[in-house]
C-alpha cells in the first residue's frame, strides 16, 4: 500500500502501522498554494525612487503550519525606480519544497512640473510685442508646454489687458500652470490743431476758433477742412480733400495744403 504525505523530507521512507502491518510512504513531492500581497501603487520620493516595503507579512499559505521563511525580492528597503517593478515571494516548507508568487509595484511621479514664469509688461500700444513664454522643468522626466488660452480685455482706445495661460504637464499627468499679464497703455496725447489767431476791429463781433483734436489710441482721424469746417470728416487715402489742416491719427500723419 502506497500513501503520500505532506511536510516531510522528500524522497524519505516513513512507515506505521496499520492494522498490525507495516505501511511504507512516499513522502510528497505537492507544495501548498500560497496568496501573494495585492498590487499596488507608491508614490515616488524627491529622487524619483520608491523604497520598497517589507511585505513578506501579506503572504498567505494554504500550509502555515509547515512554512519554513518567507523571502522577498528586491528586499525591503530596496530603492526601485519609476514605473512597474516585480517583486517576488518566496514560501519554503520543511519538506524542503517551496513556492513563489509576484506582487507588481508600481512606482508613479505625484510632483509636478516646476514652471518659470515670465513677468509682467507694460508696454505702450505703438510698440509691437508679444508674449514671453515660460519655461517648465520636471524632475522625474519631460513634460509638455501648451497655451491653455489667452484672453484680451479692451479698456479704453487702443488699451487694452491681454493674459495668456500655459500648462505644463509631465510623463504622469501632473500639471502646473503660469500665466503673464500684457498691460497695453496709450501714453501719446492727443494732437490738437488750433484755430489761427484773429486781429479784429474792436467794432466787430468775434468769437474763438474751435480746435480739433485726434487721437491715434481711439483709432480716429479728423479732417479740418477750413471751406466748410470740417471737424469730423475722414480723411480717405486717395480721395482729394479741399483744405489746408489734416489730422489722421490712424496713421499719425499731419498735412498741410492738401488738394
Amino acid at each position: 500500500m502506497l500513501l503520500r504525505r505532506r511536510n516531510v523530507v522528500p524522497g524519505q521512507l516513513f512507515k506505521w502501522p496499520l492494522g498490525g502491518l507495516f505501511c511504507l510512504a512516499l513522502t510528497s513531492v505537492a507544495s501548498a498554494e500560497i496568496t501573494c500581497p495585492t498590487n499596488r501603487t507608491i508614490v515616488a520620493s524627491a529622487n524619483c525612487t520608491a523604497a520598497l516595503a517589507d511585505l513578506r507579512g501579506e503572504v498567505q499559505s494554504g500550509d502555515p503550519g509547515a512554512v519554513v521563511s518567507v523571502t522577498q525580492d528586491p528586499p525591503a528597503d530596496t530603492q526601485v525606480g519609476l514605473g512597474t517593478n516585480h517583486v517576488v515571494f518566496t514560501v519554503t516548507y520543511t519538506n524542503g519544497l517551496a513556492d513563489t508568487c509576484t506582487a507588481l509595484i508600481t512606482v508613479v511621479d505625484a510632483a509636478p512640473p516646476v514652471m518659470t514664469c515670465p513677468p509682467n509688461k507694460i508696454i505702450p500700444y505703438t510698440v509691437a510685442w508679444t508674449f514671453d513664454a515660460p519655461s517648465a522643468t520636471d524632475t522625474c522626466g519631460t513634460n509638455t508646454l501648451t497655451v491653455v488660452h489667452t484672453t484680451t480685455n479692451w479698456t479704453c482706445g487702443a488699451a487694452y489687458v491681454a493674459t495668456r495661460l500655459w500648462q505644463a504637464v509631465d510623463a504622469f499627468g501632473n500639471s502646473a500652470t503660469c500665466t503673464q499679464v500684457v498691460t497695453v497703455v496709450d501714453t501719446t496725447p492727443p494732437l490738437m490743431m488750433c484755430p489761427t489767431n484773429l486781429t479784429v476791429e474792436c467794432s466787430n463781433p468775434w468769437s474763438f476758433g474751435t480746435p480739433v483734436a485726434a487721437d491715434k489710441g481711439l483709432g480716429s482721424a479728423l479732417v479740418y477742412n477750413n471751406a466748410v469746417n470740417d471737424l469730423s470728416a475722414r480723411f480717405d487715402t486717395g480721395t482729394n480733400e479741399v483744405g489746408n489742416e489734416i489730422l489722421l491719427a490712424g496713421e499719425e500723419r499731419y498735412l498741410q495744403g492738401f488738394s
